[in-house]
């Protein structure tokens, strides 16, 4: 039976990958934030990047396999203004996207889901008021 005080202990190897994450994704955020509005200003050259970089955080929707290497093709052009995005573009970097995306949000929180509209539609296509649901019109 191994203790959890030996090394190569199961308990401090979870330990030990948590901590790396941590610390990776620290080390990641520190040089993205140093850079963010250069970041921004460079991607703003890129018709569409924005939009189709933060469809994901947006719409909760998973970018197709076409999307992500048109990101990575993006985020070449922007590693030669700023290196650190080329970890990114290497093999494996698309698992790192959401933590990217996660750290140039500007907003606190996520966006709320779309609220639907009270009104139901008739056929003409126009609107009848929520408190008008029951008349037929």
């Amino acid at each position: 039976m191994m203790d959890s005080a030996q090394p190569g202990a199961m308990g401090s190897w979870t330990w030990g990958m948590t901590r790396g994450r941590f610390m990776i994704r620290f080390f990641l955020k520190s040089l993205i934030l140093k850079n963010r509005d250069l970041i921004f200003s460079e991607a703003q050259r890129f018709q569409g990047f924005l939009q189709l970089f933060f469809k994901q955080r947006n719409t909760d929707l998973k970018w197709t396999k076409e999307e992500k290497q048109q990101i990575k093709n993006y985020l070449k052009r922007l590693s030669l203004y700023v290196p650190i995005l080329i970890i990114f573009v290497l093999p494996g970097g698309s698992l790192l996207l959401p933590i990217l995306a996660d750290i140039l949000d500007r907003r606190k929180g996520r966006r709320a889901a779309p609220v639907l509209s009270v009104g139901s539609e008739k056929m003409d296509g126009s609107c009848i008021p929520a408190g008008n649901l029951s008349k037929k019109g």
